[in-house]
């Protein structure tokens, strides 16, 4: 099964190994076991990553840099976690299973709503791709730079590279084997971006979903004005029903992803608050554009996130105005009753939540914007100090 959704992420989610089994064509035991050795790979690359121990006096830019790493390596553990957890893949075939739907029975204006969702899906894909392979880029490129350099001055000087601030065990002599690190480190790097990138795709494309759904619902409501009666009365079970399975979609959506949305902030307010500070306190360009890089995507996703979860809410409250500027006046007795039970069921709008932390909006999004500037300042006076 093919989605428009997935479009510019399958082949991402192939290399990350994230992909649903069933989703392969073709190839599956070649791409099961593949899966397998990738997972393993970026596992033991991550407890290498964090078995480094340093031994430092102070606050100073090494300490942060050695937080960022670990920060980076939890995420990595938590996306590979989520994005190939049972429920989260249930969701995906939900996703598709509803899209095949649309496309199938949908009427050409259901068909444009969805165009449009699908646009919106494929222009957040492609910022999502494009912003993380700079990152990559920024993040990689500079070390084989460093190391080429050194190797042609080696008949000259005694040059060697200083690869870390801390210890780090790893399975070779890594002054003598740099290069061969520096494979390891970049393999690792680009299957961690590609599992980075699908999960925040896919968690997009949830919400995506959902506002897909409730669009569509709302504009079948709103051609019952043009409906006979008769033909009315049968619509408005229909879409009663359709609306309750949407508020238990939502529930569902909401039940898996949000402890998800609590740990993406959390993460997203750490991540953002030690870049600040890091890129303040970087010394080459390289370092600049990379922290650089790295806090207008972290600001940009969870104004996504917010803002997408803020329109669910939005249309959920939407379908109650769609139900009134209907001819009920007109209906019988029991289909307005109903008509009055799915607006007072609207009247509670569909959110997302934090867990018991509360709901996701844009006000969230100003408050993680805040606390991370609080954190950024409380880095930077102990650094100063």
């Amino acid at each position: 099964m093919d989605s428009r959704f997935l479009l510019y992420i399958k082949h991402l989610m192939i290399i990350g190994g994230t992909l649903p089994v069933d989703l392969i064509n073709s190839r599956k035991r070649i791409y099961i076991f593949y899966r397998y050795v990738t997972h393993t790979f970026v596992s033991l690359v991550g407890i290498y990553w964090l078995g480094g121990n340093m031994n430092v006096d102070g606050f100073d830019r090494t300490l942060f840099n050695y937080i960022y790493d670990r920060i980076f390596v939890m995420i990595s553990y938590v996306n590979l976690a989520i994005t190939t957890s049972g429920n989260f893949q249930k969701l995906i075939y939900e996703m598709i299973a509803y899209e095949a739907e649309v496309l199938d029975v949908g009427s050409e204006k259901h068909l444009k709503i969805h165009e449009q969702v699908v646009k919106k899906s494929r222009t957040l894909q492609v910022y999502y791709i494009s912003i993380l392979a700079s990152c990559s880029i920024a993040f990689v490129v500079p070390a084989f730079v460093e190391y080429a350099l050194v190797q042609s001055s080696e008949e000259s000087t005694n040059s060697t590279i200083n690869t870390h601030n801390y210890e780090l065990w790893i399975p070779f002599e890594e002054s003598k084997e740099y290069l061969v690190w520096l494979l390891v480190q970049s393999c690792y790097t680009l299957i961690v971006t590609c599992i980075y990138c699908s999960y925040q795709i896919i968690l997009i494309n949830l919400l995506l979903v959902v506002i897909l759904r409730l669009k569509i619902l709302r504009a079948r409501i709103e051609n019952m004005k043009d409906i006979e009666r008769l033909d009315a009365k049968r619509l408005i079970r229909i879409y009663a029903k359709e609306h309750i399975d949407l508020i238990r979609n939502c529930k569902h959506v909401d039940d898996t992803v949000k402890y998800v949305m609590l740990m993406e902030f959390l993460f997203a307010s750490l991540r953002l608050a030690l870049s600040i500070f890091l890129l303040v306190t970087a010394n080459t360009p390289n370092s600049k554009i990379y922290f650089g890089t790295v806090i207008v995507n972290v600001l940009i996703n969870i104004l996504i996130l917010c803002w997408n979860a803020d329109q669910i809410r939005e249309e959920s409250i939407g379908i109650a105005d769609s139900i009134y500027q209907l001819p009920w006046f007109e209906y019988d007795k029991s289909d307005v009753m109903s008509l009055h039970i799915m607006m007072i069921r609207s009247q509670t709008p569909l959110t997302l939540t934090t867990g018991p932390f509360g709901t996701v909006t844009l006000d969230l999004a100003g408050k993680i914007v805040k606390a991370t500037y609080t954190y950024a300042t409380f880095m930077h006076q102990m650094y100063e100090n």
